[in-house]
């Protein structure tokens, strides 16, 4: 009687199996339905640090240099400024490399057991930078990833090539959303000054680092998908009143002194109209990068003591998990 206990018990195991594969492939066929985007164009950062994905990277990076230099510095950009753009813009890529890195490394499921053979070539490309959204929004959900960007579009100063892509990169994400179950939505947008090309002597500034952060779509999971855009005030653009205001508060911490410049002159106010109307000589875009959080797998698996505990089982293990 055991025997057969035991070859029932086996027989239930391999029918789930079975049946988590067969789920998987039906996802796999409605992801593949939604447009990816790709290194040079919208597609999202790379989870793994390989020799190909390195060399991958280098050739992405020098093509997106060369929007940050020469003829592509409008006139009223001065030298100065221009070259903390291009500062920004290479604080910002290590920032989302080393972030879509870490929460690929410390994710719930580490092995490939319940998922078909197919499965591969999605997670393939998802490593690569080379998934629809739709695919890396499935990649986390088998794998159990915190945070997972899903596009990012580089489009200093509003590159008109460039800002081409936007339109597609959103509306491939809102379709994903879709057919992951979600649903779409514009949430209230909140704005961050995040610095400045002069912090020591704000009367020098002239250019101002801000954030815009807003949740396009929720998943049935929770999951939210937030587009943060990245930009750069021109002082001098500014109503005179508001730049002699934001050039007077002194520099204290980041912190107070971020909400003091933010509410100086209403500044609060004025930007969001900026955007709206694509003033990209006062507001000059950087970015537009998308990303899904987990708030539950966030307070599971990005803790100190949860990864502490997955270099620990790393290290015994001897060996890079997948």
């Amino acid at each position: 009687m055991e025997q057969f206990r035991e070859q029932a018990a086996s027989a239930t195991l391999e029918q789930k199996s079975r049946t988590s594969e067969e789920i998987v492939l039906d996802e796999i066929k409605k992801v593949a339905e939604n447009e990816r985007g790709e290194p040079m164009t919208w597609g999202a950062t790379p989870m793994v640090n390989t020799a190909d994905v390195i060399d991958q990277q280098r050739d992405v990076k020098r093509h997106l240099e060369e929007y940050f230099v020469g003829e592509h510095v409008p006139d009223y950009v001065s030298p100065h400024l221009a070259e903390y753009i291009e500062t920004l813009n290479m604080a910002r890529t290590v920032s989302r490399e080393t972030r879509n890195m870490n929460s690929f490394e410390f994710r719930g499921k580490t092995d490939l057991d319940g998922t078909p053979f197919e499965f591969l070539e999605v997670l393939d490309r998802s490593v690569m930078g080379s998934a629809s959204p739709a695919e890396l929004l499935l990649v986390a959900k088998i794998l159990k990833i915190p945070t997972i960007e899903l596009a990012s579009l580089t489009h200093p100063y509003g590159d008109r090539d460039r800002m081409a892509h936007l339109d597609t990169m959103r509306s491939a994400i809102e379709d994903a959303v879709t057919i992951m179950g979600g649903s779409s939505c514009e949430g209230r947008a909140t704005y961050e000054v995040k610095g400045s090309d002069n912090p020591h002597d704000p009367s020098l500034m002239e250019g101002l680092h801000m954030t815009r952060k807003r949740i396009v779509g929720v998943l049935q999971d929770g999951t939210e998908i937030m587009e943060r855009s990245s930009f750069v005030l021109v002082l001098d653009k500014l109503p005179d009143a508001m730049s002699e205001k934001i050039r007077s508060i002194p520099f204290e911490n980041d912190k107070f002194w971020a909400n003091k410049v933010r509410r100086a002159e209403k500044l609060y106010e004025l930007v969001p109209q900026l955007l709206e109307a694509d003033a990209n000589e006062t507001a000059i875009p950087i970015s537009t990068t998308v990303v899904a959080m987990s708030p539950e797998l966030q307070e599971t698996l990005l803790t100190d003591e949860a990864m502490s505990a997955r270099r620990m089982k790393k290290m015994a293990a001897g060996r890079t998990l997948i």
